[in-house]
């Protein structure tokens, strides 16, 4: 799987954004200088979850052994982001499953972020899954 994938979504899309625009042909509509992120919207955050926890299997599918941190890391950062997110709109009997999601979600980044690696191919905290 490319590394670009676990890319942060705003930076695929600015990246996008600039190469349509530097090859751009006449006569092509004039759509702007964010040709690509203006014309996008934000996943539901449910459904991006989904998607994350994908992409974060097929990094485990397609690797021999755990998948380097680097990538596993903005994953379980933008997680925490959503997790984040969900508990802000959740009714209050929902808001601390999710609060707690983040937080686990936030401490496995830091995990993978960190001096050593080596726990990493453990448990995904944020879902209580193995990938």
């Amino acid at each position: 799987m490319p590394q670009v994938l676990a890319d942060p979504p705003d930076l695929l899309a600015r990246r996008l954004d600039e190469w349509v625009v530097r090859h751009r042909e006449p006569g092509d509509p004039i759509a702007g200088e964010h040709p690509v992120s203006d014309a996008l919207e934000r996943m539901n955050p449910l459904r991006e979850l989904l998607h994350l926890e994908g992409v974060r299997r097929e990094l485990w599918a397609s690797s021999a052994g755990a998948p380097p941190p680097a990538l596993l890391a903005p994953l379980a950062e933008r997680e925490a982001e959503l997790e984040e997110a969900l508990a802000k709109a959740a009714p209050p009997n929902e808001a601390g499953e999710h609060a707690a999601a983040a937080a686990k979600a936030r401490a496995y980044a830091a995990q993978l972020r960190g001096p050593t690696t080596s726990t990493c191919g453990g448990e995904y905290p944020a879902r209580g899954i193995r990938p």
